[in-house]
């Protein structure tokens, strides 16, 4: 990390292609941003980049909010980004266009199978009395150098041969006569729950979910496919009925062996 006063500048060197780094970095700016860098309120449901000019940087909630935390303003594949850093020093949505920073990320080829991909968060001034703290922060290891270390772990995965595994969660409720007995708090949580894991069959991570009637009390399953027991756990930690209060209990079992959708059995 290089501080030169008002901007950060970072990098990091990467084994894919130019269009291949552009891409991840952009359109699947979601699999590898830091879940824990959103000042979304809702439990995040997805991140989206516009690829165009005028375009927004957003999450979305799984109840269908959304934060509208960037604009993009140079969109040029596979070159160059620039996109504003429209979050006040409360870390929170910042209105007035004039407090916002910038963000440039270039990509300059190394090989034709390497790229270096060049970051400088820049006007950090721009925020106000107090700005020194947005660039100690955006400049700091859990800033910008963690999200690219990030990047790059995805992008490597990317390139490594597609295994994935197969995982059986569930979700035991907090007494044998759950659901009949839902408070509204646990009800508004399971409703989020739902939401959360119809994304995940959406994306094709959860590949069947649902409500089990066992007569020795009712669960909840989910069928997933990921690329190990810390993928696994990661989607468990951030389901909303997990996290919630209400006492909801967890197992996660790797599979034995997986039969495709095309019909192939995978040995696991």
């Amino acid at each position: 990390m290089n501080d030169t006063g008002t901007s950060i500048r970072t990098s990091i060197v990467v084994d894919t292609s130019i269009d291949r780094a552009f891409a991840t970095f952009t359109e699947d700016i979601g699999s590898w941003w830091p879940p824990e860098h959103h000042i979304l309120e809702a439990e995040l449901a997805e991140m989206v980049f516009e690829p165009r000019v005028g375009g927004n940087v957003y999450d979305r909630g799984v109840d269908g909010s959304e934060c509208r935390w960037a604009r993009v303003l140079a969109y040029e594949p596979p070159n160059r980004i620039v996109i504003s850093w429209d979050i006040s020093l409360r870390w929170q949505l910042e209105d007035d266009v004039r407090k916002s920073s910038e963000v440039e990320v270039r990509f300059v080829p190394e090989t034709p199978e390497r790229t270096r991909v060049e970051l400088e968060h820049r006007h950090i001034d721009r925020h106000g009395e107090g700005w020194e703290n947005m660039r100690d922060s955006v400049g700091s290891p859990e800033g910008w150098d963690i999200g690219l270390q990030r990047f790059a772990t995805r992008v490597a995965r990317a390139q490594a041969p597609n295994v994935m595994r197969g995982f059986v969660f569930r979700l035991l409720p907090p007494r044998s006569d759950f659901p009949f007995t839902m408070t509204d708090g646990e009800r508004a949580t399971m409703i989020e729950h739902v939401a959360y894991w119809s994304e995940l069959a959406r994306r094709g991570t959860a590949l069947a979910f649902g409500p089990v009637n066992d007569p020795c009390g009712p669960y909840g399953i989910g069928i997933i496919l990921v690329e190990d027991l810390e993928a696994a756990e990661s989607l468990r930690d951030r389901d909303p009925a997990v996290s919630s209060p209400y006492g909801f209990r967890t197992e996660i079992a790797p599979m034995l062996s997986l039969v495709t959708r095309d019909g192939r059995f995978d040995a696991i």
